[in-house]
């Protein structure tokens, strides 16, 4: 009987971390990016890309060849709805093992981890923007 109980101990203890996951806020997004710039790994631990947040709810987002685009984001709900280019995408912001992070709503993307958040404005190569 001990054995058992200590089999489904383990057993819970294993499944924890991947319960541990907790969906946060827009609101608690906006807390932690306005006025800063986040940047994001992927799940291989590579740089993915960079975005600063202004209070105006526009965003810059810079890829890691130093490339940008403008755009801006608001909470739907709890998603993160960001336009770029004339194209909506939602994301979802959580707090799990590995940190923060966010993934995409219909999750046809991997999570991009929130490594670093600084107020360092982003710097673009050649400072122009697509638009």
């Amino acid at each position: 009987m001990i054995a058992r109980v200590l089999c489904i101990a383990a057993l819970v203890g294993l499944a924890a971390p991947a319960l541990a996951d907790e969906r946060l806020s827009a609101q608690q997004f906006s807390e932690d990016a306005t006025g800063y710039t986040l940047y994001y790994e992927d799940e291989d631990g590579e740089r993915y890309g960079s975005e600063s947040f202004d209070e105006k709810g526009f965003v810059t987002w810079r890829s890691p060849n130093g490339q940008c685009i403008r755009g801006g984001w608001k909470p739907y709900n709890d998603d993160l709805c960001f336009l770029f280019d004339g194209e909506v995408q939602c994301w979802a912001y959580f707090e799990g093992d590995v940190g923060r992070y966010v993934r995409p709503v219909d999750a046809s993307e991997p999570k991009l981890r929130v490594a670093r958040r600084d107020r360092t404005p982003l710097s673009c190569f050649g400072e122009e923007f697509d638009l």
